[in-house]
């Protein structure tokens, strides 16, 4: 799973909805969750402590915007990995 937190002040975070709305393309057996943190319940992992901030396997692994290609990379080792 990608999860992806965001907020509404956020000044990069259109570019994280756009890079995880082709990581779901480009991997469609990957979840992709995106947690606004302005909504009402959102929750706040303790190791998010910006945004955006991309987590894979539940491992931060991008605090902003990672270069589209590296993360597509990493997701497909971690697709390797989990079979």
């Amino acid at each position: 799973m990608l999860q992806i937190y965001i907020a509404q002040h956020c000044w990069g975070c259109d570019e994280a909805l756009a890079i995880g709305h082709e990581a779901a393309q480009r991997f469609p057996r990957l979840r992709v969750e995106i947690v606004d943190l302005d909504e009402e319940g959102a929750r706040r992992p303790e190791e998010v402590i910006a945004v955006p901030t991309f987590l894979l396997e539940d491992r931060v692994i991008s605090l902003g915007n990672p270069k589209p290609e590296w993360l597509f990379e990493r997701i497909a080792q971690a697709l390797e990995r989990g079979g």
